[in-house]
């Protein structure tokens, strides 16, 4: 299914493309100016708003997966489709739920993305940041994914101040898919993934 997606997505990209040309369009919303200033630090506006918006929808995600009776049915689903069917839980129409409720949050990124400057093809591509992410903190766990989140950033921050100057231009983009790597080579589930033992 990875595969399949990640094929559907160039198919996408490439159709964009063709149609309207590799092009990038300005994308800007309208919103209070909200910078922050600490020391010699300065946060954009653009990305407090992003940073906020976030943490609202990721507070929304959570109420709705642990304090709703859809919630509930999407996590037995996860944890085992056919004992959740067993119990009378449609597990296709939970499914169909979980694509669309992804794609909400998607949504909500791509404008924060865009938001952020130039608007084209090529935007798309920032969601694959999200595969270290959710890698990194855990398949099963969302507090990880949280945190996968914060330790991707850091590093980006990190390497393009720090490393990207001495000449590695670009490194920025690989730098958490090595942080990748070396997280599974220790912790093959993630750092906070549960560990599933098999007994043969």
């Amino acid at each position: 299914m990875t595969i399949i997606t990640l094929g559907l997505a160039s198919v996408l990209r490439s159709s964009v493309q063709l149609i309207f040309g590799a092009h990038s369009y300005s994308f800007f919303i309208e919103l209070p100016n909200a910078s922050l200033e600490y020391g010699d630090i300065l946060f954009p506006s653009e990305r407090v708003w992003a940073g906020g918006l976030s943490i609202i929808a990721f507070a929304l995600v959570l109420f709705f997966l642990f304090r709703t009776r859809w919630g509930v049915a999407i996590r037995a689903t996860s944890e085992s489709q056919s004992k959740a069917m067993a119990f009378g839980i449609d597990a296709r129409f939970i499914l169909l739920m979980v694509w669309g409720l992804s794609a909400m949050c998607i949504a909500v990124a791509g404008v924060m993305i865009s938001n952020f400057g130039a608007l084209s093809y090529l935007t798309g591509s920032a969601g694959l940041r999200a595969i270290p992410v959710v890698l990194i903190g855990g398949m099963d766990s969302i507090g990880g994914s949280l945190i996968g989140g914060l330790i991707v950033g850091l590093c980006e921050a990190l390497v393009g101040s720090y490393i990207e100057p001495l000449g590695l231009v670009g490194f920025k983009d690989v730098a958490p898919y090595l942080l990748l790597l070396i997280v599974l080579f220790i912790r093959p589930y993630g750092l906070f993934g549960t560990v599933r033992i098999e007994r043969v």
